[in-house]
C-alpha cells in the first residue's frame, strides 16, 4: 500500500519526489521483491503491474514539474558525487544550480 501512496503523492518536497521515483521503479521493474511481496500479499503480481499501469495511462500517476525539478537534481548530483574531474564537477554544479524552483534548507545546499 505505501508504495502506492508514494505512487500517486503530488508532494512538492524532495522526499515526496525521490519516493515516488522508487515506487514508480518498484512497480515498473520486473524484480524478484516485488513479485515476493505481491505474493506475500496474496496478489497476483502481473494483475497489479497491470493496474499500475492504468494508473499512468489515464495519468491518475503523474508528475508535477517541482517532482521532475527534484529528480533532475537527484540525477545530476549523483553525478556530481561519482565525478572525479574538477572540471565536471564544475560544470554538473552549475547545472545543479540553474534548476530554478527548488527551496532547500541550509544542511542541504551544496
Amino acid at each position: 500500500m505505501q508504495a502506492f501512496e508514494d505512487a500517486l503523492s503530488m508532494g512538492q518536497h524532495k522526499h515526496d519526489a525521490y519516493a515516488k521515483q522508487d515506487s514508480y521503479n518498484w512497480f515498473t521493474n520486473d524484480t524478484q521483491n516485488f513479485t515476493n511481496i505481491c505474493w506475500f500479499a496474496s496478489f497476483e503480481p502481473d494483475i497489479i503491474r497491470s493496474k499500475f499501469n492504468e494508473l499512468i495511462s489515464n495519468k491518475t500517476i503523474r508528475y508535477t514539474k517541482i517532482q521532475l525539478k527534484w529528480l533532475r537534481y537527484r540525477w545530476l548530483y549523483k553525478q556530481y558525487r561519482q565525478s572525479h574531474n574538477k572540471a565536471e564537477r564544475r560544470k554538473i554544479l552549475k547545472e545543479i544550480k540553474s534548476i530554478g524552483g527548488l527551496k532547500k534548507t541550509p544542511e542541504e545546499k551544496i
